[in-house]
């Protein structure tokens, strides 16, 4: 059952619980369903081939953060149901999360300067999105919003629509200038940092170049103690936010309803 047809199914008892769209909540709530919010640990994507230029140069990665107005996609696409992106990847609700960590927050006017100075003004820029029916998944309105930003810092830009299985073989081939995606996964222990950056699947960045931030990634496993290990764990954060192999741009609100008869756990 799609978050689309759930809240009719809850509402005439067809179902006992499901995951549900934020726009339904107080409809559920009135027809005395309890609701139950999700923790941030989804995140919408924008991902960066850095292995071809200009992507490949950082400050240029850098000054796409700046063009993005974050805040905005939260507000616009996802009506305010998000929780802003942090460039350091790890959610702003989590107990691993570095306040200190770079966010970029929204310049275009920087971000024009920036893209000038480094001789791609005008550069012809493609950014691929898919529709997946996920609520959260950042589809055509985000890609459109992207796309004036972006433009507006002196970029040319090209969206191009495809199915979802073919805009994850291109990610995997390393075969596309900017991708939206969206994934799971930034939960419980923090080595997801690690999974995110260092392993070779399609929502892994799969970024090497900076020997310090895999370091980190790599000795952090074997860390015990908790204290030691959250400072590499932020140090980790700083480091990706300065390099910006991808910039996560909003964390989805996540709900479920039940009736009060599932044996919950």
């Amino acid at each position: 059952m799609s978050d689309q047809t759930s809240p009719t199914g809850l509402r005439q008892g067809s179902v006992d619980a499901a995951s549900v769209p934020p726009e339904a909540v107080s409809q559920l709530e009135d027809a005395g369903l309890e609701i139950i919010e999700g923790a941030h640990d989804w995140n919408a994507k924008l991902m960066i081939n850095h292995q071809t230029e200009p992507f490949s140069d950082p400050e240029f990665r850098r000054a796409l953060a700046l063009a993005i107005d974050r805040e905005a996609l939260v507000e616009v696409t996802q009506r305010g149901q998000a929780l802003v992106g942090n460039p350091g990847l790890v959610p702003p609700d989590s107990d691993w999360y570095n306040s200190d960590v770079d966010q970029y927050e929204y310049d275009p006017d920087l971000a024009r300067d920036m893209i000038k100075d480094l001789g791609y003004e005008g550069e012809e820029v493609e950014v691929l999105v898919a529709e997946r029916g996920i609520v959260g998944w950042p589809g055509s309105r985000v890609a459109e919003l992207i796309e004036a930003q972006l433009e507006d810092a002196g970029l040319d830009v090209t969206l191009r629509s495809l199915d979802g299985a073919t805009l994850d073989a291109k990610v995997m081939a390393r075969d596309f200038d900017l991708a939206l995606l969206g994934h799971g996964g930034l939960g419980a222990d923090p080595d997801y940092l690690r999974r995110m950056t260092l392993d070779e699947t399609l929502n892994s960045v799969r970024y090497y170049e900076d020997g310090d931030l895999v370091d980190l990634l790599e000795e952090q496993q074997s860390e015990t103690d908790e204290d030691d290990r959250t400072d590499m764990i932020f140090e980790a954060q700083e480091l990706y936010a300065e390099d910006l192999p991808a910039l996560t741009l909003y964390y989805p609100n996540w709900y479920w309803a039940h009736n009060g008869e599932v044996d919950l756990y």
